[in-house]
């Protein structure tokens, strides 16, 4: 080992480790780090780095750093400060980042301007409901503007995109209209920057001669998530001068949206001459359960350097109560937990629930998103009306979902009867208004109910507007069902604060809550813990519509696999998995992935069959039964052996013994 590297490894008291020596050279041309889970390839990371700017190889200007996103990239300043001091820290910087760098510094030198955006599922959904006639879900919206990244950051061309073929679209004409969308608006997304970045340092010399210059190290950390794309815009800047370091993990390479190919690196070694490879087999993350867990989920030649063993448990919970008071429970006997998850709405009533019992939360969370949902706003403005029949602004929200098809003026008209009349609510001055007849006895066949339910809970309330309204028959034009996480994060809410007023206040009172950056308790996204450890991980939607989140094809399957296996891989010493069977009387199916990792083969699933066995416990509010001639309806209250069961045409009063005996009813 040569001088310079012995005083370093000293200096840093950085203990000989596995390959060092070839990661800290810096005379190879291109070197590839393979490692595991938890092998330290970070580590590596940073001391080829320490290194670099130690042994003046290289000024930090010199050198592009290339970590996974921008949360990383803050990661890594604050780990290496941590470990080498804030002397020369070097720069860090994601892949899109890099490139909205280059295309901002050529726009202004040629008096360009481009507006970027992240998010693309709104101008995804209007072209769809515009020129295709097409209600698609969020996760179709998903699935397709994959499908456009994909196509871009493949840098495919006409012919191939034509070729592409997607379920109930035509996904060229698609693809043609989004780029006419933003060509219109003078806008662009993620992908586009990348592509634009390669664009410009093909063709344009000076600028490609001037970052050829600028940079004589590229190490990438994470570098399985680089696309296409970005590994071509890499492989422009590098040309064969500057020294390339690339440290891979194929088997966490799980970004399906701007399309991850770990592929790529298996053809370096034909590439380069002056080519290194190196291999990392063992963790020191993960405990011997864990690393036998996750090379069964997803096979490998990895070892740990760990004996330690532990439990790993999967909790199925009959009540989503239960869940939230569990996961407060697991909080206070572990000092470091980490509730992964990969629905932002599922993790909305855990993190209200921890807050709720003084239990400071690291979070990360889009609560502007989930208010300004759909669901959450019809839902506001329904219990709104019904705490204050004169909410003229909650009932221009709703009405239509009452089936009273009104025009403005008739709207205007109502709104000044009210005016006149103070004493009058928004349904007397329905009836003395001039609005059409049908639609005066429609109201009139709602208005016992709606009396009834506006002195009722929150929960009664969400049930009468699925129920009277038919409100999942609107969910389900919008291509969403009642398994959807928002709807399901309002019945937690809701069953929790049985009060309307008090729930509508603590929906407000969300976008207060302060995340607490030092606390040991994280909710966090899953991909928010790329890159990160924790003591005890809690993957708390382990459901089979969430993952696999994508089933179309093997390629996603693939990703969607390897997602799973990320998040079970941020565990130290404990994993838990949580599921639950049902959201009030909603049916849950857990996630295939369980049914393996378990042990248990999922038994094909066969609808429920009317049954004896069926026990009066069974039926509570809340629970969705069908019956043998009334159909399909909720359970609504039981009380001495009775239960008001809501079905489509009119509330009825069943026996519970009597329906169980003759097999009249089962539950759905």
């Amino acid at each position: 080992m040569e001088q310079k590297m012995q005083e370093f490894l000293a200096k840093y008291e950085i203990a000989p480790c596995e390959h060092i020596e070839t990661v800290l050279d810096t005379s190879t041309t291109c070197l590839v780090v393979r490692g595991c889970v938890g092998s330290g390839k970070t580590q590596l990371f940073l001391s080829r780095l320490a290194y670099l700017l130690e042994s003046e190889a290289a000024q930090k200007e010199q050198m592009l750093n290339l970590v996974v996103d921008a949360s990383s990239a803050r990661m890594m300043k604050q780990a290496y400060r941590e470990r080498y001091g804030c002397e020369k820290t070097p720069n860090f910087v994601d892949i899109f980042s890099f490139a909205y760098r280059i295309v901002s510094f050529y726009d202004e030198k040629n008096q360009n301007t481009r507006k970027v955006f992240s998010n693309m599922q709104k101008a995804a959904d209007k072209i769809l409901r515009a020129q295709f006639k097409l209600i698609c879900s969020n996760v179709e919206i998903e699935r397709l503007l994959q499908k456009v990244y994909q196509c871009k950051l493949r840098l495919l061309n006409e012919k191939r995109i034509a070729e592409i073929k997607m379920d109930n679209i035509d996904f060229a004409a698609f693809y043609n209209a989004y780029e006419k969308f933003k060509k219109q608006k003078k806008i662009y997304d993620k992908a586009d920057v990348l592509q634009e970045a390669l664009h410009i340092l093909m063709y344009d010399k000076e600028m490609l001669e001037l970052y050829q210059q600028r940079f004589a190290y590229i190490t990438i950390d994470d570098a399985q998530e680089l696309s296409y794309a970005a590994q071509m815009l890499i492989r422009i800047l590098q040309a064969h001068q500057a020294k390339l370091c690339a440290f891979v993990n194929p088997q966490v390479s799980c970004d399906l949206t701007y399309d991850a190919d770990a592929t790529i690196f298996d053809a370096w070694k034909d590439d380069y001459e002056d080519y290194k490879e190196v291999v990392l087999t063992t963790t020191h993350r993960l405990n011997s359960t864990l690393c036998e867990l996750t090379n069964r989920f997803i096979p490998s030649t990895m070892t740990t350097a760990s004996t330690e063993e532990c439990e790993i448990k999967y909790k199925g919970f009959s009540e989503w109560k239960k869940m939230y008071d569990y996961a407060l429970k697991r909080v206070e006997e572990k000092e470091e937990v980490a509730f992964l998850y990969r629905e932002d709405a599922i993790a909305i009533p855990l993190i209200e629930h921890l807050v709720s019992n003084q239990i400071a939360v690291n979070f990360q969370w889009n609560i502007k998103s989930f208010l300004n949902d759909s669901i959450v706003k019809d839902m506001v403005n329904f219990l709104s009306l019904f705490i204050n029949p004169r909410n003229m602004r909650a009932f221009f929200e709703v009405h239509k979902y009452m089936g009273l098809d009104m025009s403005n003026r008739m709207l205007l008209e109502i709104d000044g009867i009210m005016s006149d009349q103070p004493q009058m609510d928004i349904y007397q001055s329905i009836i003395a208004s001039s609005y059409k007849a049908s639609g005066k006895r429609l109201l009139s066949s709602y208005m016992e109910d709606i009396r009834e339910v506006s002195g009722g809970t929150t929960f009664d309330m969400l049930q009468f507007v699925l129920e009277k309204f038919a409100y999942d028959a609107n969910m389900r034009k919008e291509r969403r069902t009642i398994q959807d996480p928002v709807w399901i994060a309002l019945q937690i809410l809701a069953a929790k604060y049985p009060d309307p007023r008090e729930f509508l206040e603590v929906l407000r009172g969300l976008i207060n809550i302060s995340s607490s950056e030092h606390a040991d308790v994280y909710v966090l996204p899953l991909r928010a813990a790329y890159g990160r450890q924790y003591s005890c991980v809690c993957m708390i939607d382990c459901f089979a519509h969430i993952y696999p989140k994508f089933k179309g094809n093997a390629y996603e399957g693939a990703f969607e696999r390897r997602l799973f296996y990320m998040g079970m891989s941020r565990a130290v010493h404990h994993l838990e998995l949580f599921t639950a069977k049902n959201c009030f009387g909603t049916r849950l199916e857990m996630s295939p992935y369980i049914y393996e990792l378990h042990g248990k083969r999922k038994e094909a699933s066969k609808p429920k069959a009317v049954s004896s066995r069926l026990r009066e416990q069974d039926f509570k509010r809340g629970v969705r039964i069908e019956h043998a001639s009334l159909g399909k309806g909720t359970i609504k209250r039981v009380k001495d052996g009775m239960m008001e069961v809501v079905f489509a045409e009119e509330n009825k009063m069943l026996n519970i013994k009597l329906c169980i005996k003759n097999k009249l009813v089962k539950l759905v």
